[in-house]
């Protein structure tokens, strides 16, 4: 896993459209603007992008983990 800086923007469902409260159950996304180049097939500095899948969300570290990466918000 790599880790990665944005900014939150928000959280979106499996497909990436936004969603303005948590499912119970199913995929949420996150929608970040990328702090840094990601790498040749993700998004670059300063574009909106949508992460894979949600592992977990630590508010006090200000953390999300994916499927495939961390990012520090």
């Amino acid at each position: 896993m790599r880790m990665f800086t944005c900014k939150l923007l928000g959280f979106a469902d499996a497909i990436g459209a936004p969603v303005n409260q948590m499912p119970l159950s199913g995929v949420v996304k996150a929608l970040v603007v990328m702090g840094e180049d990601h790498d040749k097939i993700g998004g670059s500095k300063g574009e909106v992008c949508v992460t894979s899948a949600l592992r977990s969300i630590d508010f006090e570290r200000r953390l999300l983990v994916t499927q495939n990466n961390v990012y520090q918000f």
